[in-house]
């Protein structure tokens, strides 16, 4: 069975590894990550200076730098014979997770669990997610706070 862990990067993600592996054990497949970069190309819309233009490039390309080597260092928290790839890709959340996940047999996302108005002006990437998978998706939820 191949399974992808959508992750955010950004908001603990060791402890969604370490539940997507347990799934994993528990399926006998391979787990492999996926992050979207919400860079898009429309990021320096309206700035003409090309030394502006230059600096932002070169912060854009430390960002994506910086995620592919976070992705790789989650990667090796994946016991070795359960461990697929690791991939940045670029576009809207959402949909590049769901595009992503196409060729793999369970989808595995986080939520933050957000309710009320928080849900409302926020969204739910994961919510979108399951709705427009092709797959099976797991949502995956943080332990509670002590």
């Amino acid at each position: 069975m191949k399974l992808l862990l959508a992750l955010d990067l950004h908001d603990n993600p060791e402890t969604l590894v370490d539940q997507a592996v347990e799934w994993t054990q528990r399926s006998k497949g391979k787990l492999s990550l996926v992050f979207v970069e919400e860079l898009g190309e429309t990021w320096a819309v309206g700035i003409h200076d090309p030394t502006v233009v230059s600096l932002l490039e070169t912060e854009r390309t430390a960002i994506r730098a910086r995620h592919r080597e976070r992705l790789a260092q989650l990667l090796e928290r994946i016991p070795e014979d359960l461990r697929g790839d690791a991939e940045v890709v670029a576009g809207v959340a959402w949909n590049a997770v769901v595009e992503a996940a196409k060729p793999y047999d369970l989808l595995l996302v986080g939520t933050h669990g957000r309710k009320g108005l928080a849900h409302f002006f926020l969204g739910s990437v994961a919510e979108r997610i399951v709705r427009a998978s092709s797959c099976s998706v797991l949502v995956l939820r943080p332990p509670a706070e002590a």
